[in-house]
């Protein structure tokens, strides 16, 4: 197992979650892998973060798809209205010119 204190990878991480934190991390395991391309970036993170094994996502219940689908539209509505006022703050187009 990797010395938590004198690695510079988990470095920010036990800033945030302490070294007891990060132990228990990297002896988790992320039940994240699957299909989906969101899935292949949460074994990377999950890779990234430490954790001692990957394993596949069990299957959601119905209840849990529909919170995951509420959830994925009020993030979605938040980068929305981020982006709105990215373009707001932005010149015209014309003034570019």
């Amino acid at each position: 197992m990797t010395d938590i204190s004198s690695s510079a990878r988990f470095e920010r991480q036990v800033l945030l979650l302490g070294e007891e934190g990060q132990a228990a991390i990297m002896s988790s395991t992320a039940h994240v892998d699957g299909p989906d391309p969101a899935d292949v970036i949460a074994v990377r993170y999950a890779r990234r973060a430490g954790f001692a094994k990957i394993a596949p996502k069990p299957d959601a219940t119905p209840a849990e798809a529909a919170d995951l689908l509420e959830a994925s539209a009020v993030i979605l509505a938040g980068a929305r209205a981020a982006l709105r006022e990215i373009l707001r703050a932005l010149p015209d187009q014309e003034s570019r010119g």
